[in-house]
Protein backbone atom coordinates (compact mmCIF):
# COMPACT_ATOMS: atom_id res chain seq x y z
CA UNK A 1 0.00 0.00 0.00
CA UNK A 2 2.78 2.38 0.89
CA UNK A 3 4.66 1.51 -2.30
CA UNK A 4 1.58 2.23 -4.38
CA UNK A 5 1.05 5.52 -2.58
CA UNK A 6 4.67 6.50 -3.29
CA UNK A 7 4.25 5.71 -6.98
CA UNK A 8 1.09 7.82 -7.10
CA UNK A 9 2.91 10.75 -5.50
CA UNK A 10 5.66 10.48 -8.13
CA UNK A 11 3.05 10.68 -10.86
CA UNK A 12 1.71 13.88 -9.35
CA UNK A 13 5.25 15.34 -9.32
CA UNK A 14 5.87 14.66 -13.01
CA UNK A 15 4.05 17.79 -14.31
CA UNK A 16 5.92 20.02 -11.84
CA UNK A 17 9.27 18.42 -12.74
CA UNK A 18 8.51 18.80 -16.44
CA UNK A 19 7.73 22.47 -15.89
CA UNK A 20 11.00 22.97 -13.99
CA UNK A 21 12.95 21.29 -16.79
CA UNK A 22 11.22 23.46 -19.38
CA UNK A 23 11.69 26.71 -17.46
CA UNK A 24 15.24 26.20 -16.13
CA UNK A 25 17.06 23.27 -17.71
CA UNK A 26 16.21 23.94 -21.36
CA UNK A 27 17.26 27.64 -21.27
CA UNK A 28 20.47 26.72 -19.41
CA UNK A 29 21.43 24.07 -21.96
CA UNK A 30 20.58 26.49 -24.76
CA UNK A 31 22.73 29.18 -23.14
CA UNK A 32 25.72 26.84 -22.98
CA UNK A 33 25.21 25.79 -26.60
CA UNK A 34 24.82 29.34 -27.92
CA UNK A 35 27.90 30.50 -26.00
CA UNK A 36 30.02 28.16 -28.15
CA UNK A 37 28.10 28.63 -31.41
CA UNK A 38 28.95 30.92 -34.29
CA UNK A 39 26.15 33.38 -34.99
CA UNK A 40 25.31 34.18 -38.59
CA UNK A 41 22.41 36.61 -38.84
CA UNK A 42 19.77 35.28 -36.46
CA UNK A 43 20.84 31.61 -36.41
CA UNK A 44 23.41 29.72 -34.39
CA UNK A 45 25.67 27.75 -36.70
CA UNK A 46 28.14 24.95 -36.27
CA UNK A 47 30.97 24.23 -35.69
CA UNK A 48 31.13 24.97 -32.00
CA UNK A 49 34.21 26.87 -30.85
CA UNK A 50 35.61 29.12 -28.13
CA UNK A 51 35.65 32.15 -30.45
CA UNK A 52 33.02 33.94 -28.35
CA UNK A 53 35.13 33.59 -25.21
CA UNK A 54 38.24 34.71 -27.13
CA UNK A 55 36.35 37.82 -28.28
CA UNK A 56 35.38 38.58 -24.67
CA UNK A 57 39.01 38.31 -23.59
CA UNK A 58 40.01 40.84 -26.25
CA UNK A 59 37.22 43.33 -25.54
CA UNK A 60 38.33 45.90 -22.91
CA UNK A 61 34.72 46.90 -22.24
CA UNK A 62 34.07 43.52 -20.61
CA UNK A 63 36.52 44.32 -17.83
CA UNK A 64 35.44 47.95 -17.55
CA UNK A 65 31.75 47.06 -17.37
CA UNK A 66 32.58 44.65 -14.54
CA UNK A 67 34.60 47.38 -12.80
CA UNK A 68 31.67 49.79 -13.05
CA UNK A 69 29.32 47.14 -11.68
CA UNK A 70 31.62 46.45 -8.73
CA UNK A 71 31.96 50.20 -8.13
CA UNK A 72 28.17 50.52 -8.10
CA UNK A 73 27.94 47.69 -5.58
CA UNK A 74 30.91 48.90 -3.53
CA UNK A 75 29.58 52.44 -3.32
CA UNK A 76 26.02 51.37 -2.53
CA UNK A 77 26.27 48.45 -0.11
CA UNK A 78 28.36 49.98 2.74
CA UNK A 79 26.26 53.14 2.84
CA UNK A 80 23.07 51.12 2.70
CA UNK A 81 24.16 48.89 5.60
CA UNK A 82 25.21 51.84 7.78
CA UNK A 83 22.03 53.84 7.19
CA UNK A 84 19.77 50.81 7.52
CA UNK A 85 21.33 49.61 10.79
CA UNK A 86 20.95 53.05 12.35
CA UNK A 87 17.36 53.44 11.13
CA UNK A 88 16.42 49.89 12.23
CA UNK A 89 17.95 50.56 15.65
CA UNK A 90 15.86 53.68 16.22
CA UNK A 91 12.74 51.93 14.94
CA UNK A 92 13.44 49.17 17.47
CA UNK A 93 13.86 51.82 20.16
CA UNK A 94 10.41 53.11 19.13
CA UNK A 95 11.35 56.76 18.82
CA UNK A 96 8.50 59.25 18.55
CA UNK A 97 6.51 58.54 15.37
CA UNK A 98 8.31 55.23 14.71
CA UNK A 99 5.23 53.64 13.15
CA UNK A 100 5.00 56.48 10.63
CA UNK A 101 8.70 56.16 9.82
CA UNK A 102 8.28 52.40 9.34
CA UNK A 103 5.57 52.98 6.74
CA UNK A 104 7.65 55.68 5.02
CA UNK A 105 10.69 53.42 4.77
CA UNK A 106 8.52 50.60 3.42
CA UNK A 107 7.13 52.68 0.53
CA UNK A 108 10.13 52.35 -1.86
CA UNK A 109 9.90 48.54 -1.71
CA UNK A 110 6.41 48.51 -3.22
CA UNK A 111 7.50 50.77 -6.10
CA UNK A 112 8.85 49.12 -9.26
CA UNK A 113 12.47 50.04 -9.97
CA UNK A 114 11.33 51.42 -13.33
CA UNK A 115 9.21 53.97 -11.46
CA UNK A 116 12.15 54.84 -9.19
CA UNK A 117 14.36 55.30 -12.24
CA UNK A 118 11.87 57.63 -13.89
CA UNK A 119 11.43 59.68 -10.71
CA UNK A 120 15.17 60.11 -10.20
CA UNK A 121 15.64 60.94 -13.89
CA UNK A 122 13.33 63.93 -13.41
CA UNK A 123 15.00 64.70 -10.09
CA UNK A 124 18.40 64.95 -11.83
CA UNK A 125 17.14 66.91 -14.86
CA UNK A 126 18.48 70.40 -15.64
CA UNK A 127 15.31 71.94 -14.18
CA UNK A 128 14.85 69.12 -11.68
CA UNK A 129 14.45 69.33 -7.94
CA UNK A 130 18.13 68.82 -7.13
CA UNK A 131 19.32 71.75 -9.23
CA UNK A 132 16.44 73.89 -7.93
CA UNK A 133 17.42 73.14 -4.34
CA UNK A 134 21.06 73.99 -5.06
CA UNK A 135 20.00 77.24 -6.69
CA UNK A 136 17.73 78.13 -3.77
CA UNK A 137 20.60 77.57 -1.33
CA UNK A 138 22.89 79.82 -3.35
CA UNK A 139 24.94 76.89 -4.63
CA UNK A 140 24.10 77.39 -8.29
CA UNK A 141 27.73 76.82 -9.30
CA UNK A 142 27.24 73.13 -8.42
CA UNK A 143 24.23 72.59 -10.67
CA UNK A 144 24.82 70.35 -13.68
CA UNK A 145 23.28 67.73 -15.91
CA UNK A 146 23.88 64.94 -13.43
CA UNK A 147 23.09 61.98 -15.68
CA UNK A 148 25.10 63.23 -18.67
CA UNK A 149 28.21 64.32 -16.79
CA UNK A 150 31.03 61.74 -16.82
CA UNK A 151 31.94 62.63 -13.23
CA UNK A 152 28.49 62.28 -11.71
CA UNK A 153 26.48 59.86 -13.88
CA UNK A 154 27.46 56.65 -12.06
CA UNK A 155 27.27 58.31 -8.63
CA UNK A 156 23.75 59.48 -9.49
CA UNK A 157 22.77 55.85 -10.03
CA UNK A 158 24.31 55.00 -6.67
CA UNK A 159 22.04 57.49 -4.89
CA UNK A 160 18.94 56.10 -6.61
CA UNK A 161 19.95 52.53 -5.75
CA UNK A 162 20.66 53.42 -2.11
CA UNK A 163 17.22 54.99 -1.76
CA UNK A 164 15.58 51.67 -2.69
CA UNK A 165 18.10 49.42 -0.94
CA UNK A 166 17.81 51.26 2.39
CA UNK A 167 14.10 50.48 2.44
CA UNK A 168 14.69 46.77 1.85
CA UNK A 169 17.65 46.47 4.23
CA UNK A 170 15.91 48.44 6.99
CA UNK A 171 12.91 46.12 6.96
CA UNK A 172 15.23 43.09 6.87
CA UNK A 173 17.34 44.29 9.81
CA UNK A 174 14.33 45.48 11.78
CA UNK A 175 12.66 42.07 11.42
CA UNK A 176 15.79 40.43 12.87
CA UNK A 177 15.97 42.96 15.71
CA UNK A 178 12.46 42.09 16.78
CA UNK A 179 13.94 38.81 18.06
CA UNK A 180 16.62 40.52 20.17
CA UNK A 181 15.87 40.43 23.87
CA UNK A 182 15.02 43.93 25.17
CA UNK A 183 16.86 43.04 28.39
CA UNK A 184 20.19 43.41 26.56
CA UNK A 185 19.47 47.06 25.77
CA UNK A 186 17.95 47.74 29.17
CA UNK A 187 20.98 46.35 30.99
CA UNK A 188 23.33 48.38 28.77
CA UNK A 189 21.34 51.58 29.38
CA UNK A 190 21.48 50.99 33.13
CA UNK A 191 25.27 50.85 32.79
CA UNK A 192 25.21 54.21 31.03
CA UNK A 193 25.68 53.05 27.42
CA UNK A 194 25.09 55.70 24.75
CA UNK A 195 23.13 55.07 21.55
CA UNK A 196 26.42 54.69 19.66
CA UNK A 197 27.61 52.00 22.07
CA UNK A 198 24.24 50.24 21.86
CA UNK A 199 24.56 50.09 18.08
CA UNK A 200 28.20 48.92 18.03
CA UNK A 201 28.09 46.49 20.97
CA UNK A 202 24.59 45.01 20.72
CA UNK A 203 22.84 45.82 17.44
CA UNK A 204 25.72 45.09 15.06
CA UNK A 205 26.80 41.79 16.69
CA UNK A 206 23.20 40.59 16.73
CA UNK A 207 22.73 41.56 13.09
CA UNK A 208 26.01 40.07 11.86
CA UNK A 209 24.53 37.03 10.14
CA UNK A 210 21.74 39.04 8.53
CA UNK A 211 24.19 41.69 7.32
CA UNK A 212 26.38 39.00 5.75
CA UNK A 213 23.34 37.55 4.02
CA UNK A 214 22.29 40.97 2.76
CA UNK A 215 25.77 41.83 1.44
CA UNK A 216 25.98 38.61 -0.59
CA UNK A 217 22.43 39.10 -1.84
CA UNK A 218 23.18 42.71 -2.80
CA UNK A 219 26.37 41.78 -4.69
CA UNK A 220 24.45 39.17 -6.68
CA UNK A 221 21.70 41.73 -7.27
CA UNK A 222 24.06 44.32 -8.70
CA UNK A 223 25.80 41.76 -10.88
CA UNK A 224 22.61 40.86 -12.72
CA UNK A 225 19.91 43.38 -11.77
CA UNK A 226 21.45 46.85 -12.12
CA UNK A 227 20.16 46.80 -15.71
CA UNK A 228 16.88 48.54 -14.88
CA UNK A 229 18.52 51.63 -13.36
CA UNK A 230 20.90 51.95 -16.31
CA UNK A 231 18.28 51.32 -18.99
CA UNK A 232 15.75 53.79 -17.59
CA UNK A 233 18.11 56.54 -16.43
CA UNK A 234 21.20 56.66 -18.67
CA UNK A 235 21.12 53.98 -21.40
CA UNK A 236 24.71 53.23 -20.43
CA UNK A 237 25.95 56.76 -21.12
CA UNK A 238 27.45 59.21 -21.31
CA UNK A 239 29.72 57.15 -23.52
CA UNK A 240 30.30 53.95 -21.55
CA UNK A 241 30.31 55.68 -18.16
CA UNK A 242 27.36 53.76 -16.68
CA UNK A 243 27.46 50.56 -18.74
CA UNK A 244 27.34 47.76 -16.19
CA UNK A 245 27.97 44.10 -16.91
CA UNK A 246 24.32 43.13 -17.35
CA UNK A 247 23.62 46.16 -19.56
CA UNK A 248 26.68 45.23 -21.64
CA UNK A 249 25.13 41.78 -22.14
CA UNK A 250 21.92 43.45 -23.29
CA UNK A 251 23.81 45.67 -25.77
CA UNK A 252 25.59 42.68 -27.28
CA UNK A 253 22.43 40.61 -27.54
CA UNK A 254 19.89 43.14 -28.82
CA UNK A 255 21.80 46.10 -30.22
CA UNK A 256 24.93 44.61 -31.76
CA UNK A 257 23.26 41.21 -32.43
CA UNK A 258 26.29 39.37 -31.07
CA UNK A 259 24.14 36.78 -29.34
CA UNK A 260 26.93 34.23 -29.00
CA UNK A 261 29.11 36.71 -27.13
CA UNK A 262 26.15 37.76 -24.97
CA UNK A 263 25.47 34.11 -24.15
CA UNK A 264 29.12 33.48 -23.27
CA UNK A 265 29.23 36.50 -20.96
CA UNK A 266 25.91 35.49 -19.36
CA UNK A 267 27.28 32.02 -18.68
CA UNK A 268 30.46 33.40 -17.11
CA UNK A 269 28.40 35.75 -14.96
CA UNK A 270 26.21 32.84 -13.83
CA UNK A 271 29.31 30.89 -12.80
CA UNK A 272 30.57 33.87 -10.78
CA UNK A 273 27.23 34.16 -8.99
CA UNK A 274 27.20 30.43 -8.20
CA UNK A 275 30.72 30.69 -6.77
CA UNK A 276 29.61 33.61 -4.58
CA UNK A 277 26.66 31.60 -3.28
CA UNK A 278 28.90 28.59 -2.56
CA UNK A 279 31.43 30.79 -0.76
CA UNK A 280 28.69 32.32 1.39
CA UNK A 281 27.25 28.89 2.26
CA UNK A 282 30.72 27.60 3.16
CA UNK A 283 31.45 30.61 5.39
CA UNK A 284 28.04 30.31 7.08
CA UNK A 285 28.58 26.60 7.72
CA UNK A 286 32.00 27.24 9.29
CA UNK A 287 30.57 29.92 11.60
CA UNK A 288 27.79 27.60 12.74
CA UNK A 289 30.29 24.91 13.69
Amino acid sequence: MRRGTTHNMVYFLIPALALLVFVFAVPLVSLVYYSFASWQGIDARLPLSVNNYAALAEDPQVLWSLVRTLFLAGATIPGTVIISVVVAHFLYEKVFGWQFYLVVFFIPIILPIVVIGVVFTHYYASSGMLNQILGFLGLGMFTRLWLTDLKTALLSLVVAAVWWEVAFATILFYARMMNISPSLYEAAKVDGATERKLIFHITLPELRAVIQFYVVLAIIYYLNQSFTYVFVMTQGGPGWATTTIDFFIYLNAFKYMRLGIASALSLLLSVVILLLVQAYLAISKEEET
